[in-house]
């Protein structure tokens, strides 16, 4: 993964990878709104990442100039999936110019409304929240930005999270599979423990345990993290129980 998103990053045109998570403004209907430019590698794996690899394949052998893909800031981040726009390079403004501009204070109209206690359309309140997220991440180097949205596992991880939590499981059901078989000859005279880690052949290990230890006048300590063991327990015969304590 790390070559091939090497291998991405490095044929991005200059002055579109130099805009990677610089803030700004761009016009929505008659607003001009807060955003950040992102690289395709700052959202998780998903719709979006994939458009913006098509749009940046097909710009290459067009030789076509490369939208910039921008997070609108205000918008819910339940709702992400619909803050990410693709739009050309001249469409996006910078923070300087826009504050020339006005672009960053809130509009009367939104202050009156927010006095009277009016309710916000939703373009005035992502505007207001906007601007209220933009000011907090102006605070922060470009490195710092968007910290809540790169949150996420790249694909690869989670496969090789998923074959190490797999492969733990199949150790763990091999090891009370062959302890099963092949019983200790003598269990000895200290206490035995029992940790339940699994499920699986639960009763035969409890009551392999409970035979052996009522055997020999044994004790059993018994930890366990599974409510399903108590059920099992309550198998057992009374001279199995009286040995398990």
């Amino acid at each position: 993964f790390e070559r091939h998103r090497d291998d991405i990053l490095a044929h991005i045109p200059r002055h579109i990878k130099e805009g990677f998570r610089e803030i700004g403004f761009t016009k929505w209907g008659k607003t001009f709104l807060p955003v950040i430019q992102l690289s395709p590698f700052d959202i998780e794996p998903g719709k979006t990442r994939n458009q913006w690899m098509k749009m940046f394949e097909h710009c290459r052998m067009k030789r076509r100039p490369m939208t910039v893909l921008i997070y609108w800031y205000g918008v819910a981040w339940e709702h992400r999936w619909d803050s990410y726009s693709f739009i050309p390079k001249n469409k996006f403004h910078s923070y300087e110019e826009g504050v020339s501009k006005g672009f960053n204070i809130l509009p009367p109209k939104i202050e009156k409304k927010m006095q009277s206690r009016k309710i916000l359309s939703i373009v005035e309140e992502q505007q207001l929240n906007g601007l209220a997220q933009l000011e907090e991440e102006l605070e922060r180097p470009k490195e710092d930005r968007i910290k809540w949205m790169t949150q996420f596992n790249e694909k690869y991880e989670d496969l090789a999270a998923d074959f190490a939590s797999d492969e733990d499981s199949l150790i763990e059901e091999e090891i009370i599979e062959k302890d099963l078989e092949n019983p200790p000859k003598d269990i000895g005279s200290e206490a035995l423990y029992l940790e339940v880690t699994t499920v699986k052949c639960l009763e035969d290990v409890i009551l392999f345990k409970a035979n052996e230890a009522a055997k020999k006048g044994d004790v059993i300590n018994l930890r366990h993290s599974d409510k399903d063991v108590e059920e099992d327990l309550s198998r057992l015969s009374s001279t199995q129980k009286n040995s398990l304590s």
